[in-house]
Order: C-alpha cells, then sequence, then structure tokens
C-alpha cells in the first residue's frame, strides 16, 4: 500500500467508525422505542389494518393517532361510532384520506328499521362531495306518480303501505310531501 494512502485511511478511519457507530445505534433506538411497536397497524380480525391517524382502543394507545378517531372492534370487524350510531368500517383508503362505512344496522337485520339524518358536524369527518343522496321513504300511503328511479323495499312493503328508495329524491320529497 502506498504510504501517501495508508496515512489518508488512518486518518479516515475514526471518521468512518464515528458514522457507522452513529448510524447503528440510531437505527436500534428507533426500533426499540416501545410506541413503534405500540402504534403499528393492527386490525381486528377482518375488515382493513387500522393506523394513523385511527388507532383501536383494545389494541393501541391514545398516542398512537388523533383522539376523535377512535374506533373499537365488534364481531371482528372496526367500528366507528357517531352520535350513537355504529358504523363498520369496510375499507381505509388512506392514500386519499377516506373511508367506506356501512350502518351497523344494515349487517344486523335484514329489514333494519328507518334511521335518522345523521350529522357530522361536530365530528372530523365530512361526505365527500362526488357522492348523491339516497333516500328512503318507509310506510307511505301511496307512490309518487313519476316513477323516477325508485326501489321498492319489498320487506317494509304491505298491501296498504309503500317503502321505496331512490337516488336525488329531493324534488320529489318537495313536491308531493313525502318526508
Amino acid at each position: 500500500m502506498d504510504p501517501k494512502n495508508s496515512f489518508v485511511f488512518r486518518k479516515l478511519l475514526p471518521i468512518y467508525n464515528c458514522i457507522f457507530l452513529f448510524t447503528y445505534m440510531a437505527t436500534q433506538t428507533v426500533s426499540d422505542d416501545p410506541k413503534s411497536h405500540s402504534c403499528e397497524p393492527k386490525n381486528c380480525g377482518a375488515g382493513p389494518n387500522i393506523s394513523y391517524p385511527f388507532w383501536l382502543s383494545q389494541e393501541q394507545k391514545p398516542f398512537c393517532g388523533y383522539l376523535n378517531f377512535m374506533l373499537n372492534c365488534s364481531e371482528k370487524r372496526p367500528v366507528l361510532t357517531i352520535s350513537n350510531d355504529v358504523f363498520i368500517i369496510e375499507d381505509i383508503f388512506y392514500a386519499n384520506n377516506s373511508m367506506r362505512v356501512v350502518n351497523a344496522a344494515v349487517y344486523e337485520e335484514t329489514c333494519p328499521p328507518p334511521l335518522h339524518n345523521i350529522n357530522l358536524d361536530r365530528t372530523p369527518f365530512t361526505i365527500s362531495p362526488g357522492y348523491t343522496n339516497l333516500s328512503f321513504f318507509y310506510n307511505c300511503t301511496s307512490k309518487p306518480k313519476d316513477n323516477y328511479s325508485l326501489y321498492d323495499l319489498s320487506c317494509a312493503t304491505n298491501s296498504t303501505h309503500y317503502s321505496f328508495d331512490g337516488f336525488h329524491l329531493e324534488e320529489i320529497e318537495m313536491r308531493n310531501n313525502y318526508s
């Protein structure tokens, strides 16, 4: 080995050792952090993996997500409770900050009773503007004359009363007082 290169190598060796040691210790410190282990994505047994900004109350610590984004597990599915209504989380799309939820009553009954409007004002959630309104009408004495795109709800209809649903029915509601 050339004596000049040997001298440079011996001078740089402590710097290389410091860089290696610092890098090694930094990775060990991060991997041993108890917060990183307790905040790893979890699921309820079925459904999507839950990770930041959400957190599972039975599985993760509150510091793993936002306080208002706490989820629970029910029958191996993640659920979100808003205003005493329970919603099963079908999927979470972390890339575009959205999720698909289903009211738990739909899962539990073939023909759930009429529900009420849901207000998201005091929650961190909003309904995407690209979605349309789906209106349900229960126990009506008649059906609208101009049938639009209505779908009968056979489980809630009998010989004297009708139940149906449809999209964009605000006009029907205003004209015929079906609400």
